[in-house]
């Protein structure tokens, strides 16, 4: 077994949401590709169920496959793993921390993101920008700093914008204006 494939390996172990975590918090962060179990990339949270109502059970859709576009029913690892196909991320009111991941940038496909009502902390990252199809972005009440992405206003499809109740700071860019579906946007309680 070669050194890379070695070290893939520990990392799958390490990362795996079911493993136990012995893992040094140093190879945590040089692995860049997990984090710690509560976390919005490694959660056990039931993945939500966008498909309507009576086509289905509570997590498995007609075709046998857990709903939502989770692989197991669960978010998981699955939002920054590159294996959730859903639309909508339903993680609010879970007492997640860590940080936003910027693989979620990865799911083009997102319309619906909620993560408020957490203890996430860090920034915004700029990958956010990469969600084309995003119509809800609700990231009030955590503890998110840092300032509002730049590159905003290319979330063309954006109608809701919650971040209220964090420690942002800065100003509204500019590009923000080009947002023309935007309908609701929620910036009280920063420092904007």
């Amino acid at each position: 077994m070669t050194l890379a494939k070695l070290a893939l390996a520990l990392l799958a172990a390490v990362c795996s949401s079911s493993a136990p975590r012995l893992a040094p918090l140093a190879l945590l962060l040089l692995a860049d590709r997990c984090e710690a179990a509560g976390t919005v990339c490694d959660n056990s949270v039931p993945c939500y169920n966008s498909v309507p109502w009576g086509s289905q059970s509570d997590t498995i859709c007609d075709n046998g496959v857990p709903c939502g576009g989770c692989p197991t029913g669960v978010y998981g690892t699955s939002l920054c793993d590159g294996t959730y196909t859903g639309t909508e991320v339903h993680l609010d009111y879970q007492g997640l921390s860590g940080t936003i991941p910027r693989q979620l940038g990865d799911i083009s496909q997102l319309e619906y993101l909620y993560l408020n009502s957490n203890s996430i902390s860090g920034t915004i990252p700029p990958e956010t920008d990469k969600l084309s199809q995003l119509t809800d972005l609700w990231l009030d009440s955590n503890s998110i700093s840092g300032t509002i992405p730049s590159d905003t206003g290319k979330l063309s499809q954006l109608q809701y914008l919650r971040l209220s109740r964090n420690s942002i700071s800065g100003t509204i860019p500019p590009d923000t204006s080009k947002l023309s579906l935007l309908q609701y946007l929620y910036l009280d309680r920063n420092s904007i």
